[in-house]
């Protein structure tokens, strides 16, 4: 099933921004790519990208929702919390 991103209500303004516009068409066509296994009546949590901010010691991401509930979300509760080791870099793993 092709996944359609929305943005939630409260940005919609956003939509009109032309760089949002590339983005949003960005991960709709990455994400279409993908046979992500959503089961259906879940709500999912995916993390697209991150970057962090060592001098600030946080992290920008990009995430979405994939609502396979069949209806509208009227809104989500919920804490996120991530935690990193220090020095933990993929690339220089042996």
């Amino acid at each position: 099933m092709e996944i359609k991103v929305t943005l939630a209500k409260a940005h919609q303004a956003q939509s009109e921004d032309a760089e949002i516009k590339r983005e949003l068409c960005s991960v709709e066509a990455e994400l279409n790519k993908v046979d992500l296994p959503f089961q259906k009546d879940t709500i999912n949590f995916v993390f697209i990208k991150g970057m962090y901010l060592d001098s600030e010691k946080r992290m920008l991401t990009a995430c979405l929702f994939v609502n396979k509930m069949d209806k509208p979300i009227s809104e989500l509760h919920g804490v996120l919390r991530l935690h990193f080791k220090k020095g933990a870099n993929r690339e220089n793993d042996n």
